[in-house]
C-alpha cells in the first residue's frame, strides 16, 4: 500500500465564472483534510408532550493549509473571498486521478508576514455540505 505524501496534493479555487475555471493556489501545503458526517436534531414537542428529535445528517469537508501570498488571480480570489464572506468553489486533488470539489467557507484567513520571507497565508476552508467526489 503506498502512503499519500502532502506533496502529492494541490490546492485549487475557482473563479466564480459561470463555468468555473480553478486555479492552482501557489505552494499549498495541506495540514488537515477531515470528511466527516455529521447528524443534527431540531427538538420539538409531539401530540403527546413527548419530545422528539427530528433531523439529518450532513456531510461536512474541512480544509487546513497553507499557501503563498501573491498577487496572482488565485490567491487575490482567496483573500476576496475570505473578505466578503461569500462561498467559493474549490478542489482538492490527490494524487493520481482522486479530487474532492466543495463549496466552502474560508472560516479562517491569516497572512503571515516575516522579514526576509515569502509571505505566506494560513487559511481554513468548512464546506456548506456535501462535495463533489472524482
Amino acid at each position: 500500500m503506498a502512503v499519500i505524501g502532502s506533496d502529492g496534493l494541490s490546492l485549487l479555487v475557482g473563479d466564480g465564472g459561470t463555468t468555473e475555471v480553478f486555479t492552482p493556489l501557489k505552494g499549498a501545503r495541506v495540514t488537515r483534510l477531515e470528511i466527516a458526517q455529521r447528524g443534527y436534531a431540531a427538538n420539538s414537542v409531539a401530540n403527546d408532550a413527548w419530545v422528539t428529535r427530528v433531523g439529518t445528517g450532513e456531510r461536512q469537508a474541512v480544509i487546513e493549509c497553507e499557501v503563498i501570498a501573491n498577487d496572482e488571480a488565485a490567491a487575490l480570489r482567496l483573500r476576496a473571498l475570505a473578505i466578503s464572506g461569500l462561498v467559493g468553489n474549490f478542489k482538492l486533488e490527490m494524487q493520481g486521478a482522486q479530487t474532492l470539489q466543495i463549496a466552502a467557507y474560508v472560516i479562517s484567513y491569516r497572512e503571515v508576514i516575516q522579514a526576509g520571507e515569502v509571505k505566506m497565508v494560513l487559511v481554513r476552508l468548512e464546506s456548506s455540505g456535501a462535495g463533489i467526489v472524482g
